[in-house]
């Protein structure tokens, strides 16, 4: 990701949007700086105490999903790249990101941590690929660089 800037040398903007809550920013940011992440702005979740969790019964994932589509309708110009992994609910939310937008998903990738959710995480790509979007399902870094560089999304220094 590190790599990831246009060709005209403006860097495009990062937005990292997790369901970790903000009492985890400062492990965040120093694990960033150290991998020599992109910039970008950090949209966490609300740290929520266990009353109002178990009264709820919500999790951040709820939020995660409306994050991202205020994104998506802040800049209505650009296209969006979608990265995250099959631990959770990511293959759900941006499957649902995708039918609402899909004229600004250009690629979903999806890091295959979770063997047991890999045939859910393949047919909600499949659904996005038939909207149109690229997809690609990962288990190394090295082949997210690859689909990247072939795509011409991330380009050698």
């Amino acid at each position: 990701m590190a790599e990831s800037n246009t060709l005209d040398g403006n860097k495009n903007p990062f937005f990292y949007v997790s369901s970790s809550e903000w009492n985890l920013y400062d492990y965040l940011s120093t694990v960033f700086r150290e991998h020599e992440l992109p910039k970008g702005v950090f949209l966490l979740h609300t740290l929520k105490y266990l009353k109002s969790f178990v009264t709820t019964g919500k999790s951040g994932h709820e939020g995660k999903l409306f994050r991202i589509a205020r994104i998506i309708i802040a800049f209505p110009e650009n296209q969006f790249v979608l990265l995250g992994d099959n631990s959770q609910r990511d293959p759900e939310i941006y499957a649902a990101i995708a039918e609402k937008y899909p004229q600004q998903i250009a690629h979903i990738l999806i890091r295959n941590v979770s063997r047991d959710k890999e045939t859910a995480t393949r047919a909600f790509l499949k659904n996005a690929e038939h909207l149109g979007i690229s997809t690609c399902l990962f288990a190394t870094t090295q082949e997210a660089i690859a689909y990247c560089r072939d795509k011409g999304l991330i380009h050698d220094r």
